[in-house]
């Protein structure tokens, strides 16, 4: 189809002609040499030659005997255990209450712990 025949018939489902209903592009193509479009290139190929220049005359430093971390960062001492989350803590109590033979350990862990426990040696009763 050319643009003669898309510019002369009528869509039956618009009444308007294909040409109208096709999809404008803004861009124009000019026919520019490859040489010239080429130089579009140059100052990203400048900023690439100026980055390895730079890493060229400053880059990493070899350590010697009197500084064995030149140019790079010293190694920093591993950090102490982070304190349980409330997870851990409730398992911990969970373990415990098992430990100690108190029953329906599992019911009060989805009970969210709301039941009394059993009396204890004195006779008086806890909750949770």
């Amino acid at each position: 189809m050319n643009l003669e025949w898309r510019n002369s018939t009528i869509n039956p489902l618009t009444n308007r002609t294909f040409f109208e209903d096709d999809l404008r592009m803004e861009a124009r193509y000019y026919g520019f040499h490859i040489g010239i479009k080429a130089v579009a290139f140059i100052p990203s190929l400048a900023a690439f030659i100026a980055f390895i220049t730079l890493i060229i005359i400053y880059g990493r430093m070899k350590p010697t005997k009197s500084d064995p971390y030149t140019g790079r960062l010293q190694k920093v001492p591993k950090a102490k255990k982070p304190p349980p989350g409330i997870f851990s803590i409730v398992k911990a109590r969970f373990l415990a209450r098992r430990a100690r033979g108190d029953d329906n350990v599992a019911g009060d862990a989805i009970d969210g712990g709301y039941k009394q426990r059993k009396p204890s040696v004195t006779g008086s009763e806890t909750v949770v």
